[in-house]
């Protein structure tokens, strides 16, 4: 019997990613892929006229190629959710949809993300062989991690934004449906991979463009925050091994590579890159005062951006996580089984940013030296010739 899988929210990131893959493995599935039409999505997010729009790339056109089959609806829309449910007999149900903006209302953010979620899941129970599903959610959930251990699936919620506040209420209504539904719930951290031009991309595009890499080392050393990363290819990866396992029925996995220290990666990526590494040292008194302004000006600055329908330059939430110490465990995911490809993120990285060279968002080297080159030659041009 051919197996058929549901995807929401198919024509963001990680939801074209989820499609390639399963067709890459499971050729033989019938795969529904369900998200807005493009025009509709797009009503969802505010531009920034001075800057790259935040919003996210709608990759519709990789679903055809894929040869999944497109349901278009909107999950805040019951009619719309049971047309999806009822639409094929799902077997396994990955359920990647969200609102991901740090800037968008907070009644939108729990529309899509609370309320779409209690929709299609509310449709799912009513039919009469319920799917399996496995629920994206984010490490955001649980916050700050402070210095003394990694943050790890039991430990208690501490959102510190509303884009994460409403992740927490989207866990919770998963949660209510248990006794209905088999689900697991992933926690990935922040996702890059090829395609991906946001967030990570945004930390390379700009070291790339500047020429140094800045890292600020804190003292004492044990302060030293850590970088938290997925690579795409192991969040879909997880996804689907998960989806196969009783023992994650009803559980919680912490998707990410090991979380090195900030210095490692601002060393690897200056090398990477091919830029200069800017070694600061901070007192950690010093740097957690900055830290703690540089948050409220940004919170000011948001505040403004609101009444003016304009998105700021930084958005208060991204200041707070590059200057707090997002460091969470990947234990359990290993324990299950799970085998990482990017244990190391450093080779996840080495793998994306050889993809972004490729397709023209980074400089590759060979550009760099051929425009050192050019640039010689203008120069020498326009110098006198030596005289003897």
């Amino acid at each position: 019997m051919t197996e058929t899988i549901l995807v929401t929210g198919a024509c963001g990131f990680s939801g074209s990613n989820m499609i390639e893959y399963l067709a890459e493995e499971y050729p033989d599935a019938e795969v529904v892929a369900t998200d807005l039409p493009g025009s509709e999505r797009a009503e969802y997010y505010t531009e920034d006229p001075e800057s790259e729009s935040p919003e996210p790339v709608y990759y519709g056109e990789m679903i055809e190629a894929d040869e999944a089959e497109f349901v278009p609806g909107d999950l805040t829309e019951p009619a719309d959710v049971a047309r999806i449910a009822d639409a094929h007999e799902y077997d396994t149900v990955y359920n990647i949809a969200s609102l991901y903006d740090y800037f968008a209302p907070r009644d939108a953010l729990y529309a899509v993300n609370a309320g779409g979620t209690r929709n299609l899941l509310s449709a799912l129970a009513e039919q009469e062989t319920t799917p399996r599903l496995v629920h994206w959610s984010t490490l955001g959930v649980l916050g700050d991690a402070g210095f003394d251990e990694p943050k790890s699936e039991n430990d208690p919620y501490h959102p510190e934004n509303r884009y994460c506040e409403s992740k927490v209420v989207q866990e919770q209504i998963v949660r209510t449906f248990g006794d209905r539904i088999d689900t697991t719930v992933i926690r990935p951290a922040p996702i890059y991979g090829p395609r991906h031009q946001y967030g990570i991309y945004n930390i390379l595009s700009f070291i790339d463009r500047v020429g140094v890499a800045v890292f600020f080392r804190n003292y004492p050393r044990k302060y030293q925050r850590r970088f938290p990363c997925a690579h795409v290819d192991d969040v879909v990866g997880a996804a689907d091994y998960l989806a196969g396992r009783e023992t994650a029925v009803g559980e919680t996995y912490n998707v990410l590579s090991n979380p090195i220290k900030a210095d490692e990666i601002a060393e690897f990526l200056a090398e990477e890159l091919d830029r200069r590494l800017v070694d600061i040292p901070v007192p950690e008194p010093l740097y957690r005062l900055t830290a703690k302004v540089s948050h409220v000006l940004a919170l000011r600055a948001e505040k403004r951006a609101r009444k003016r329908d304009e998105r700021p330059l930084v958005e208060a939430p991204t200041m707070r996580y590059l200057t707090g110490n997002m460091w969470f465990s990947n234990q359990k995911l290993k324990e299950s089984g799970y085998e990482l490809r990017y244990e190391d993120p450093r080779d996840g990285l080495r793998d994306y940013i050889g993809w972004c060279r490729d397709n023209g968002y980074l400089e590759s080297p060979t550009d760099r030296t051929s425009r050192t080159e050019g640039l010689k030659q203008s120069v020498q041009q326009r110098l006198p010739l030596p005289t003897n």
